[in-house]
């Protein structure tokens, strides 16, 4: 008779396999989503190109292809569409023209490795190297070492490239380089520009802490407003009410304090996330003053 025996796992290692499952599927959803936004991108630039060459009415466009084919791709809601996104793409096809099979150029590194380990954000900046050696060079600098976006444009601007040509250490130098370089995530960037559209994302579905303050804000001040029009419709309860809230509220103004007797005059919306007791700003009469916005009695 055989006996099943249920190992035992502990607290730690039941904490450590979710911890190891997550982060070995996350980094394997960003290579996932960062090849697919590559390869569109390396086919829009070759569906360009070969319509510059074989295509039937291409002479009708002329110069201004780029430009034509971006007013029609965006109402259809292709990301990133712009005529100067499309010229990029059109430089990534003819760039990097061994993903189209496969294979690996005499400079540079193969095309499963521009796929898979340079982020197409990466892939903008190298396309900004006109010198192919140079581009290489960065290539295989930025993947050994992992480098981010943010590193690779450094290292750019820092002439590392023509540094190394002119030093005599250039093992030293590689190290020095690498030692102190910015590391990219293993995880999706998701504020990256070219990955936050090409998943259709809204600008409101991520957003900082203080742009979904300034949200609510906007949101709350929307209904003050008209909170405060229903109370102007019954002035002898407006009438006994803002008296009283006028001495302690707190006013929701997105504009700047004008007035000059106010210990707020010109800050912008400074009312918004402090008291003002008896600030100049505060008006019973809204019509007289359209930028107050509204009292809130504190409780």
């Amino acid at each position: 008779m055989t006996t099943t025996v249920t190992p035992v796992v502990s607290f730690e290692r039941l904490v450590i396999a979710i911890t190891q499952a997550h982060a070995e599927l996350a980094a394997q959803a960003s290579r996932a989503v960062n090849t697919s936004l590559t390869l569109r991108n390396w086919l829009i630039g070759r569906h360009i190109v070969e319509y510059e060459q074989l295509g039937a009415d291409r002479t009708q466009y002329g110069d201004m292809l780029i430009e034509r084919l971006s007013d029609r791709l965006i109402p259809a809601g292709v990301s990133r569409a712009e005529a100067r996104e499309l010229r990029r793409y059109r430089q990534l096809y003819l760039t990097y023209p061994q993903i189209r099979d496969s294979s690996t150029p005499k400079l540079g590194v193969a095309a499963s490795d521009v796929l898979t380990k340079l982020s197409f954000t990466h892939i903008a900046e190298l396309l900004l190297c006109e010198d192919a050696t140079k581009r290489a060079f960065y290539e295989l600098e930025c993947i050994r070492g992992n480098w981010s976006v943010r590193e690779l444009r450094r290292q750019i601007a820092s002439l590392y490239y023509e540094r190394s040509g002119l030093s005599k250490a250039r093992g030293k130098l590689t190290a020095l380089a690498q030692k102190g370089a910015e590391r990219a995530a293993p995880t999706l960037a998701i504020r990256d520009p070219y990955v936050f559209e090409f998943l259709g994302l809204k600008p409101q579905e991520v957003m900082g802490e203080s742009q979904l303050e300034d949200q609510l804000l906007d949101k709350l001040s929307d209904f003050l407003l008209g909170f405060f029009d229903v109370l102007l419709k019954h002035v002898s309860l407006a009438a006994m009410l803002l008296p009283a809230t006028a001495k302690s509220g707190v006013i929701l103004c997105r504009e700047t304090c004008r007035i000059p007797s106010s210990p707020h005059a010109g800050i912008q919306g400074c009312p918004q996330r402090q008291p003002m007791p008896g600030c100049a700003c505060v008006r019973t009469t809204p019509q007289k003053n359209p930028r107050a916005v509204a009292v809130v009695p504190r409780h």
